[in-house]
């Protein structure tokens, strides 16, 4: 009965071909996430964050636009 195969031991082959997969994956990963020449997903990302923010500012400001009319409109019934 031969000796059981060490689990560390692997095939160089199958190892390389690995670590060249693995690049390939990176290099995929890195063109996505810097766009290549085009916006990549980090601008998209930071692009979408800075179009909710002034949506948000603009409703804040036309909300405490609407409550400031009321509150006159309330106080000029009172008087």
């Amino acid at each position: 009965m031969p000796a059981p195969k060490c689990l560390h031991e692997v095939d160089l082959a199958t190892m390389a071909q690995s670590l060249e997969e693995n690049t390939k994956d990176t290099k995929l990963i890195l063109k996505i996430l810097q766009g290549n020449g085009g916006e990549g997903l980090v601008t998209k990302v930071a692009l979408t964050h800075s179009s909710i923010s002034r949506a948000w500012w603009w409703l804040g400001g036309i909300s405490m636009g609407l409550i400031a009319i009321a509150f006159f409109v309330i106080r000029a019934g009172l008087t």
